[in-house]
């Protein structure tokens, strides 16, 4: 396909978003999803049949790919067979790095072929985004497991979702009952897989110190202050329970957020600490009570154990009437003057039950 070009590179539009690859005579030597190059050159036709081929398989006209050639010069052999065992997987299925090891012929290879996918030089082409880890958990995170292009698991969700597989059958239940209405369908249809995918580092309670770090601030400040109270223990995690209450409260305060938040902080971690807060025991409550037990911790009032509830225990429908997000969200999509007030919320999220949570994220990502 290559072997009369001279070796190039080539950016395009998609509807995942912006990617670019390069070439050898060879075939395709480099893929880079989410690309920033933006560069124009002048590009052989072999190269705009490939960004025209794959921008039609990512808007959902499913194509194997598998004649499209790969420079597989500089790849270890080992690695060489695992990606071409890889390209036989169809379009919407997917295969675990033990299945893919034993189609290489190197059963219980498994973290051997997790090295590969985390150097495949060209995803897309060699689908890495098909490889998952052996479990059926509903966090799409752990279900979909680790993917090394930028975007990381959002990115393999938004290819996997582009190719019509199904991880989660509630969550796709859940997307055919919002498509109903037709400006839901938009944002389904612009935002790709519903994906809540939470910023949060580590535990239960990690979620919880993250949201009462994001109250009443920016999405941005919330991060820096995030990172920095990270940086107070080693490690990449927040400090547990037990450091948290050995650490002065100005050193945390220093992070920059005020005392008030800091004996939130403090609050949470005592909580936890002597057991009076079980973490463990919230999955089996249904959502009022766990809203009620969470909200017995100073600093946790209704919206922080509502984005508990639907970014660490999965609830569906969650409506979250006091967020600011959803009011501008609803403003936006209804094409109202200004924002409705909660009171007036409650009763528009009714036609959107029972997967509110997911009508709240959808409207959020429309911001």
């Amino acid at each position: 396909m290559f072997k009369k070009c001279e070796p190039g590179s080539f950016s395009f539009e998609t509807a995942v978003g912006r990617c670019s690859f390069s070439w050898t005579k060879k075939g395709i030597s480099r893929f880079v999803l989410n690309s920033d190059d933006s560069s124009s050159k002048p590009t052989p036709a072999p190269a705009k049949a490939v960004a025209r081929r794959i921008k039609q398989h990512l808007k959902g006209k499913p194509d194997q790919l598998l004649d499209i050639p790969v420079d597989y010069s500089s790849i270890p052999e080992f690695h060489k067979k695992v990606f071409k065992a890889l390209r036989r997987v169809k379009s919407g299925k997917v295969i675990t790095y033990g299945e893919l090891a034993k189609k290489a012929g190197k059963p219980g290879a498994a973290r051997a072929v997790g090295t590969a996918m985390a150097s495949n030089p060209v995803p897309m082409i060699i689908p890495c985004h098909r490889v998952l880890p052996a479990n059926n958990s509903k966090d799409p995170v752990k279900r979909l497991g680790s993917f090394s292009s930028d975007g990381g698991a959002w990115t393999k969700a938004k290819l996997l979702h582009a190719e019509g597989f199904i991880w989660n059958e509630e969550h796709a239940e859940g997307l055919r009952v919002l498509s109903k209405d037709k400006q839901m369908r938009k944002l389904i249809k612009e935002h790709g897989p519903y994906f809540p995918l939470s910023t949060v580092y580590g535990s239960q309670y990690g979620v919880l110190v993250e949201s009462i770090i994001h109250q009443q601030i920016s999405m941005a400040a919330a991060r820096t202050v995030g990172r920095r109270v990270r940086e107070l223990t080693p490690g990449e995690l927040f400090p547990t329970p037990e450091e948290m209450l050995a650490l002065p409260d100005e050193k945390i305060k220093l992070c920059g957020m005020s005392y008030q938040k800091v004996s939130f902080l403090k609050s949470l971690a005592q909580h936890v600490f002597d057991g009076t807060l079980q973490l463990n025991k919230l999955p089996k409550m249904d959502d009022e009570e766990a809203i009620k037990t969470l909200c017995m911790v100073k600093g946790i009032g209704k919206w922080t154990a509502e984005m508990y509830l639907m970014f660490n225990l999965g609830r569906l429908d969650v409506w979250p009437v006091q967020d600011l997000g959803l009011m501008n969200g609803v403003k936006l999509l209804d094409g109202l003057a200004k924002a409705p007030t909660a009171k007036q919320l409650q009763p528009i999220g009714d036609k959107w039950k029972p997967y509110r949570s997911m009508a709240t994220w959808y409207l959020w990502r429309s911001l």
